[in-house]
């Protein structure tokens, strides 16, 4: 049936310390923060709200959410008329405005109804306006409700509804403020007109088969009538009881709950006209009879208090969605989970726009695009008359034919080519555009810059926006495309550095002779970021290498070379201890004693750490420019072709060389490389036919274009064969290969072979797994007869060792070929 909520309101009372004043204290102290311009902004939607209950449609949605109906019925405070309050009529709100606002914020659906009173343009449209009628006695409201006609001699006999009033105005909850005018007056207000108003609503409810909720303010109790007040609120409170608890009752069994408003909103009874929010003077009423807009808030949250607790939240949100990082191409999914005692539907958003059909807890999002790229989505989670917004998530999408961007805050890719600026391209932010101070200790090379000396690379200003951002997230990335001029540089020598001398820093890529080191300021580091972090594979110098360093707020941290993760570590405590006063330099110390040699392609600052992933993605998509490099030559071999022709053969790995360089070297430490030949593009292989027998010979190869060379490719050494081939004094009649004396032989061995008759001879010697080492032997005719071959050990492994002699005879018979096995000791 009906709830039927009583509020007894006598009594001054200040300050109680109770539950119920500290609740309505929060309530106040959060209407204090809401400018009106807020509120009227925040409450002047042009979205109509259907009758009962409305559809978030825009052609997008089908989510239907119940609406709560309230009709505020009763007297001048209802309808907000105070005598010496000047604003118009329409600029009134009264309680309605602070308690939409406290029904607002909990995610309740609501809708004033009533008459055309007050405060239209306060409330947003599709709310009526306020249903009070100042100085409108109880009798007379009964009458009201019946008939639709307000008789209020002698000022008022007009029609405000075509039949009965609640026939018009259906509501789901009235709050109804009673018996404040004329109950100490013959035929004044009285506890039987209350229950010809509470009939009222009891018929209309039968007849449309709806329930009505009462919630009722009593007579506040205050001179001068205060005898009549407490005569009216006794027999009321029978009347009321009598409906709860006596069957005979035909209004039994009301459910009805007793508090008092006076107690519970602690009005002060003294004026302050109109009662400003915030204007520092006591006093809750704006005259004898009506409260201020302090006092109608505090009434406000007594009327939100006992709604909330007819129709108490029933959603709760058990598991929240969360951000999300993945990749263009595929799909993505958010989730939540979420309990009610009611039926629960959901609406997903995008960037606060309803998704056609995201109507269950699951959102899948199907073939993502860069459009999806920090779209924001969250979930309106409806039960009953309440709605319950999800966290709101972000959603980063990579693509993957690009380097990652995200949280990005400098990159350096030294495509500039020339002058003596180093121009950060990440952002806008040209507070970490560098000088190169030492131009003529530094060289311009195709994409990118050769670090000779100290070159005085430190930022004009101190690192602020760089070291604000990475203590703002708690993260790190520093990412480097570099090639060490050499590997002995220590200190280390800085690529990299945010600090204020030599053992003052807040983060320092650095080298240490064969390694990388990162020194990272925490919490629990010293103030020189020590314990530094090492690579645990050696770099090469001259050899272009990816060096990414990254730490995530946990203090998981990672060091990747070339895409590959090399070491692993948790670096405890935070970043909250980094000096933004500190300098950003690059290629050494701020001191200028840390100097680092080598070529810079690309330095780059994240403050976030980065995934494994994306550390792959960045090495595989390289650096501006990188396709144009001149790539050293790679895997260069040599091999004997015979005994006097040496075959190079090596990888290509640029698209843009004019040729090659073949450059050859006695193998001997005081010898010197020198060029032998030179080749055109695109070549991969060379002979050398110079070869002589008796040498050793270390051969290497570099590209070249124009007036620049690639890096050399590795060095790979051929020993010279040294044989002496003679025919013995023994006579073989059949081919024969005799065990090689001395066996283990240190430094050379004799082999003994025959052959019955003229043939093409070789000789191959093999390591102990199969592969071929060098050929000893390779002659297009051998008469018949025995020789002897010497292998010398020069260049070759302690180990097993595999002779084999291979013999065509010219006549066409079949070739004879025996295999023996020699071991060679250092």
């Amino acid at each position: 049936m009906k709830t039927i909520l009583l509020y007894f309101t006598g009594g001054i009372q200040i300050f109680k310390q109770n539950l119920t004043w500290f609740f309505t204290f929060i309530n106040l102290l959060v209407y204090l923060f809401i400018s009106p311009n807020e509120i009227i902004a925040q409450y002047s939607s042009s979205d109509a709200i259907p009758f009962f209950s409305y559809s978030i449609n825009d052609n997008q949605s089908n989510v239907l959410i119940d609406t709560l109906n309230i009709l505020p019925l009763g007297n001048s405070i209802t309808f907000d008329k105070r005598s010496n309050d000047t604003r118009a009529i329409a600029d009134k709100y009264g309680y309605r405005l602070p308690l939409l606002n406290f029904l607002e914020n909990d995610g309740m659906h609501v809708r004033f109804i009533g008459s055309e009173h007050s405060g239209s343009n306060y409330l947003f449209d599709g709310n009526d306006a306020n249903g009070g009628f100042p100085g409108i006695k109880d009798d007379q409201l009964s009458n009201l409700l019946k008939t639709g006609w307000r008789v209020q001699p002698p000022d008022y006999n007009i029609q405000i509804t075509q039949g009965a009033y609640l026939e018009t105005y259906i509501p789901d909850v009235i709050l109804l403020h009673i018996g404040t005018n004329g109950n100490d007056l013959t035929g004044g207000t009285s506890p039987a007109d209350v229950a010809e108003i509470l009939d009222e609503v009891d018929r209309v409810e039968n007849e449309l088969n709806k329930k009505i909720d009462v919630i009722i303010a009593q007579i506040i109790n205050r001179a001068p009538n205060q005898f009549y007040v407490t005569m009216f609120n006794d027999s009321l409170e029978f009347m009321i009881m009598d409906r709860i608890n006596n069957p005979s009752n035909p209004a039994y069994p009301d459910n009805i709950s007793v508090v008092d408003m006076q107690r519970d909103a602690d009005i002060i009874y003294q004026i302050d006209s109109m009662g400003t929010i915030g204007n520092g003077i006591i006093g809750d009423m704006n005259d004898k009879l009506h409260p201020n807009d302090k006092g109608f808030l505090k009434m406000a949250s007594v009327w939100h208090e006992e709604l909330t607790s007819i129709y108490p939240n029933p959603i709760t949100i058990v598991n929240q969605p969360n951000d999300l990082e993945t990749y263009a191409g595929i799909s993505a999914q958010f989730s939540l989970s979420a309990n009610s005692m009611d039926t629960i539907t959901y609406q997903w958003k995008r960037n606060d726009l309803d998704i056609i059909g995201a109507n269950d807890s699951i959102l899948i999002i199907d073939s993502l695009t860069m459009d999806d790229d920090g779209a924001t989505f969250y979930c309106e989670i409806n039960s009953g008359y309440y709605t319950l917004s999800s966290d709101t998530v972000t959603l980063a999408v990579t693509d993957t034919t690009v380097r990652a961007v995200r949280n990005l805050i400098a990159l350096y890719d030294f495509s500039e080519g020339s002058g003596n600026i180093l121009a950060n391209i990440a952002n806008d932010d040209s507070t970490l555009n560098l000088t190169i101070g030492n131009t003529e200790n530094t060289t311009w090379i195709p994409n990118g810059l050769q670090i000779n000396d100290a070159p005085n690379i430190i930022s004009d200003s101190a690192a602020s926006s760089i070291v604000g951002k990475i203590k703002e997230t708690n993260e790190i990335t520093l990412e480097a495309w570099v090639e060490p001029l050499s590997d002995t540089l220590n200190g280390p020598a800085r690529i990299l550095s945010i600090a204020n001398a030599t053992s003052e820093r807040n983060v320092t890529l650095g080298q240490e002779e064969q390694n990388f080191e990162v020194r990272l300021r925490t919490t629990n580091t010293d103030n020189n970021g020590k314990p530094a972090l090492k690579t645990s594979s050696n770099l090469i110098e001259n050899e272009l290498v990816h060096v990414v360093y990254s730490r995530d707020s946990s203090g998981l941290t990672n060091l990747y070379l070339n895409g590959v993760k090399d070491t692993s570590v948790y670096i405890d405590g935070d970043l909250s201890n980094w000096d933004s006063t500190y300098s950003f330099s690059i290629a050494d110390e701020v001191s200028f004693n840390r100097v680092w040699k080598g070529k810079l392609y690309l330095l780059g600052i994240y403050n976030r750490g980065l995934a494994k992933d994306e550390v792959e993605r960045n090495y595989n998509l390289k650096f501006n420019g990188y396709n144009n490099l001149l790539k050293k030559p790679s895997y260069l071999t040599a091999n004997l072709a015979d005994s006097i022709t040496v075959l190079l053969n090596w990888s290509d790995n640029s698209d843009n060389e004019e040729g090659y360089f073949v450059e050859r070297k006695v193998n001997d430490i005081d010898s010197s490389f020198y060029n032998i030949d030179t080749l055109q593009s695109n070549s991969i292989t060379y002979i050398d036919s110079t070869f002589k027998n008796d040498s050793s010979y270390v051969y290497r190869v570099r590209a070249y274009n124009g007036v620049f060379v690639s890096n050399y490719s590795n060095e790979a050494t051929i020993n010279g064969i040294i044989v002496d081939l003679k025919e013995n004094n023994v006579v073989f009649n059949k081919y024969e290969l005799l065990q090689n004396y001395p066996n283990p032989f240190n430094p050379s061995t004799k082999i003994v072979f025959g052959i019955a008759k003229p043939s093409e001879v070789k000789i191959q010697i093999f390591n102990s797994i199969g592969q071929f080492v060098k050929e000893i032997v390779n002659e297009k005719v051998l008469s018949t007869g025995s020789y002897t071959a010497v292998l010398d050990g020069k260049g070759l492994a302690s180990g097993v060792y595999f002779y084999r002699l291979i013999a065509n005879p010219l006549d066409g018979t079949l070739p004879f070929v025996k295999t023996n096995k020699a071991l060679f000791i250092k």
